[in-house]
């Protein structure tokens, strides 16, 4: 909870990208507060993070194979993958 005064607005910072969060309002005055229904938001996709070094073995004189996990932190969702070499 985070009091902001007369202010009819706020920008939370510090959020964790492509995660859910349910936000309500709570206005107050003398004889007390009320407290309003809530919305869910999610924030936006950022790129991913984390990911482990891919596994890459010989399968041949002139081919290799390479295999990877996805990553710890995908901050959305995966949509593909590109190998650089």
């Amino acid at each position: 909870m985070r009091a902001v005064g007369r202010d009819q607005y706020l920008s939370v910072s510090g959020l964790v990208p492509y995660t859910q969060y349910h936000i309500r309002v709570q206005a107050c005055q003398a004889d007390g507060c009320g407290l309003g229904e809530g919305v869910y938001v999610r924030t936006s996709e950022a790129p991913p993070e984390d990911m482990d070094p891919p596994t890459v073995t010989a399968a041949g004189a002139t081919v290799i194979q390479v295999c990877w996990k996805p990553p710890h932190k995908p901050n959305g969702l995966i949509t593909s993958y590109f190998i650089h070499r």
